[in-house]
């Protein structure tokens, strides 16, 4: 009885100690217990509690940038793009170019003779202007044609076709015919001209029709251009060349009194006309020398340019000339401006007697202050004391060309009415001289200038006329109105014309 009795007890206490053991067990997992406990049991013991995750540690945000620290590709850099720019359009403007000879006469001491087969020659020396420009604008006085039928008039100007090349070769683009030597040759002289221009590419104004120049970025330059002409035909013009969505247009205009060298009223009104109809400048010619250049409404007037390159004459008497150019200026909107009147002051020759070849001047030749002078309006010079014959300032009566419709025309054999070729006594060739027949000149070479040596002393192209003296007794009558102040009985003098008192000066032809 005691041995059972003794194994209840001890089954009893074993109980005791497994229910006391499974308490501190179920403590230890509701938390009941202290953590000392709890770390000696390992985490992976308890299946159904996720591992803790470590908290990450709190930096400092890193300082702003323009750019975001992470992207997916990189991003280029932002800049402005440039916006439009204003565009400069530089235009060339000169005085009468007659690229031929009376008759078209190649005597070796003519524009012919001295040109030659050298194209390039006449505008050599003023290449730098003239190719570096947008356009450039001349006179041009004188025919190309081979056609010998002379208008019934004392000074008549040609050469073959093949100098227009000329112009090409010099950077010309563009020329005003409107002048009372488009026609020297008739109709079919005009017409032999006209087609001579097209073939080679060149724009003409005449008395009728502008021309429209438009550069590689589609800007239009107009010109109109007229012989005394009336305001209501260069309206006409202007509004031609509005119609063609001109940016600008220029008036070339041919009037003036010859060999003074002050503007008439009625140069005055006419260019104030063309300015007041919208044209943005206007160049005058005809006087063969410089006159001043006035600004209307903040526009240029040039009343005259003078000769330039000029083969009417062989001997001028007065070789001061000048090269005019005038940026214009469109800004990006379209609106178009004027830059500041560039002035070179130039003499028509490069040599001692004329050869047809302008040259720009130095600042320290005498000459380039006179030019300046000439244009600016102070040049020291009565007019009236260098015409003896005139008693005042004549009224400008332009000479009535041949063609009183002077716009283009078929080629066709000319009627009598037309022209009237000019008799000789012999019957001979009238642009032979008697002793180039009887034994002619060497020609001199393409880039050779003609023989100064026959020019004798006393026909040495004097200087201009002092303004402070009296101008000398005329030894014979005075000379008609046709006929230039200075002589002219002789349209081609050889190589002993030209100079103050004799010569080819082209009178009343210019």
């Amino acid at each position: 009885m005691n041995i059972l009795k003794n194994k209840r007890i001890w089954i009893g206490a074993v109980a005791a100690i497994l229910l006391a053991a499974l308490f501190f067990f179920v403590l230890h997992i509701s938390g009941g217990i202290g953590s000392p406990i709890r770390t000696e049991i390992p985490t992976l013991l308890i299946p159904d509690e996720p591992a803790e995750t470590p908290v990450p540690v709190e930096t400092a945000a890193p300082a702003a940038t323009s750019e975001p620290l992470v992207t997916d590709a990189p991003t280029p850099e932002l800049t402005a793009e440039p916006g439009p720019t204003p565009v400069t359009y530089l235009l060339t403007f000169t005085g009468d170019c007659t690229l031929g000879s009376q008759n078209g006469s190649e005597a070796s001491y003519t524009f012919q003779g001295v040109v030659g087969e050298d194209y390039g020659w006449p505008f050599r020396l003023v290449q730098d202007y003239f190719a570096n420009d947008t356009m450039t604008l001349v006179n041009l006085e004188g025919t190309f044609t081979t056609y010998g039928g002379r208008s019934n008039k004392t000074f008549t100007f040609r050469a073959d076709p093949r100098f227009a090349a000329c112009l090409t070769e010099g950077s010309v683009e563009a020329v005003s015919v409107a002048n009372n030597h488009s026609e020297d040759f008739g109709h079919q002289g005009f017409s032999d001209t006209m087609d001579t221009l097209d073939k080679i590419g060149i724009k003409a104004a005449t008395f009728t029709d502008p021309l429209v120049f438009t550069t590689e970025d589609g800007f239009k330059i107009g010109v109109i251009a007229g012989y005394y002409p009336s305001v209501d035909g260069l309206k006409k013009q202007y509004d031609a060349c509005m119609e063609d969505k001109c940016d600008i247009v220029i008036a070339a205009i041919h009037m003036g009194n010859e060999y003074y060298y002050h503007p008439t009223g009625g140069q005055k009104s006419i260019a104030h006309a063309c300015i007041d109809m919208g044209c943005c400048a206007v160049i005058m010619h005809h006087p063969h020398v410089l006159q001043p250049i006035e600004y209307y409404k903040e526009k240029p007037i040039a009343y005259s340019l003078g000769n330039f390159s000029f083969g009417g004459n062989v001997n001028p008497r007065d070789r001061d000339t000048a090269i005019l150019q005038l940026p214009v200026i469109r800004d990006p909107e379209g609106t178009v401006t004027l830059g500041e009147l560039k002035i070179i002051p130039c003499c028509l020759s490069s040599g001692p007697r004329n050869n047809y070849q302008p040259i720009p001047l130095k600042e320290d030749d005498p000459a380039y202050a006179r030019i300046l002078s000439k244009l600016d309006g102070t040049y020291a010079v009565n007019d009236i004391a260098l015409h003896p014959d005139k008693t005042e300032a004549p009224e400008e009566t332009p000479e009535p060309i041949v063609t009183l419709k002077p716009s283009r025309t078929p080629k066709k054999t000319p009627e009598p009415s037309d022209v009237t070729p000019k008799p000789t006594a012999s019957g001979s060739d009238p642009t032979q001289r008697p002793s180039e027949t009887a034994e002619p000149k060497p020609t001199p070479g393409p880039t050779q200038k003609p023989d100064e040596t026959e020019t004798p002393e006393d026909t040495q192209t004097p200087q201009d006329p002092d303004p402070t003296q009296a101008p000398p007794e005329p030894t014979q009558a005075p000379p008609a109105e046709t006929t230039p102040p200075g002589g002219g009985e002789d349209p081609d003098p050889g190589p002993g014309g030209g100079g103050d008192d004799s010569g080819s000066e082209d009178g009343n032809e210019g």
